[in-house]
């Protein structure tokens, strides 16, 4: 359990390195202007802060880690998918809604199962 925890951080985590500090640059090659860039890096953000909330309310109704999680990663890879299918701006900022509110519940869950696989280590290694 604990490789398969480790494994979902590499990807996620490797995810962000590996697409973050490109995307401006993207952004500006299928023509968006520079003044329109700090929207689509505003919304990304504002996002992410309020979305965990609703995780956190969807999480509460699923009761199911796996399916969860299998929202969270489907739906960040369709929208993130679709980020790269046109160049209009409008759609590109739904895209970049949607990825952030998909990619927002992934970290929440990955840290409250990572600690609790950690507690239920220490607590069989302590016996």
């Amino acid at each position: 359990m604990i490789g398969s925890i480790n494994l979902l951080y590499l990807c996620f985590f490797s995810k962000m390195g590996i697409l973050l500090p490109y995307l401006a640059a993207y952004y500006r090659s299928v023509g968006i202007p520079e003044t329109m860039l700090g929207y689509l890096f505003a919304i990304f953000a504002i996002v992410n802060s309020l979305a965990p909330i609703a995780w956190g309310a969807i999480g509460d109704r699923l009761r199911s880690v796996k399916l969860n999680l299998a929202i969270n990663f489907g739906g960040a890879f369709i929208s993130l998918f679709t980020l790269f299918l046109t160049d209009n701006f409008y759609w590109i900022l739904l895209s970049v809604a949607a990825s952030s509110f998909f990619m927002s519940g992934v970290q929440p869950i990955l840290d409250a199962t990572a600690i609790s696989i950690e507690k239920k280590r220490v607590i069989h290694t302590e016996r």
